[in-house]
């Protein structure tokens, strides 16, 4: 009988060695097909920053004629960065932090660069009023995580219909972004860039709101806005 309890005792120790062993893998395994899945829709990305501003050299070229081709160009570049930033977030807040995560995040922050200052070009020849939003944060950041999760909902609620936010690691090591920290001042995070205003630390749902609306007419700032 004893033997018996052994003998199942080492097959129990076994099957729960090779579970964890097989857990680890998995999740190695997964962690790579995540970065290369990553690495592929940054790599698409760069092609359509290029090909934008492309489209905003002959901008120059031709006029206005351009303006809306260069709009819906850059609202599709701006919905492609806020769902690659939700990817290379939840993975750094899972561990990663490897040399090719961090080569993917110094490409993403270049990217996210470009693509906010061709918004801010965009809009100021374009009139369109669309507002660039630059949301810095860093890792780890209870208070950035929060922010962030504020800047989602206000999405979903439509009072960023006419804003466009970009999302940027402050401390990515690269002479882009942190040319751009400086000359922002940015101190501390989270800290968000609204057009040319600088509003360093945590922003709470309702004076975000009220700062949003008070830069853009979007549609639910304007409903909330007429008299009862």
């Amino acid at each position: 009988m004893k033997r018996n309890l052994r003998n199942l005792y080492i097959v129990v120790g076994i099957i729960s060695v090779v579970l964890y062993v097989l857990g680890i893998v998995t999740g190695i395994y997964v962690q790579k097909s995540l970065l290369s899945s990553v690495e592929t829709n940054i790599n698409s990305l760069k092609n359509d920053v290029e090909n934008a501003q492309q489209e905003y050299i002959l901008f120059s070229l031709s006029g206005k004629e351009s303006c809306p081709i260069l709009s819906s160009l850059s609202i599709e570049i701006s919905n492609k960065l806020h769902s690659l930033a939700n990817e290379l977030i939840d993975l750094e807040s899972k561990g990663e932090s490897g040399s090719k995560f961090t080569e993917l995040k110094k490409e993403y922050g270049a990217l996210s660069i470009r693509s906010w200052v061709l918004r801010s070009s965009i809009n100021e020849n374009c009139d369109e009023g669309i507002l660039p939003v630059l949301f810095y944060y860093s890792v780890p950041c209870p208070d950035c995580l929060q922010q962030g999760r504020i800047l989602d909902e206000l999405r979903e609620e439509n009072y960023l219909e006419k804003a466009s936010v970009y999302v940027l690691d402050k401390d990515i090591d690269h002479p882009l972004v942190k040319t751009l920290v400086k000359s922002h001042n940015v101190t501390i995070v989270p800290s968000i860039v609204v057009g040319d205003k600088v509003y360093q630390g945590f922003i709470n749902k309702d004076n975000l709101i009220d700062i949003i609306c008070q830069e853009t007419n979007a549609t639910r700032c304007l409903a909330e806005s007429k008299p009862l």
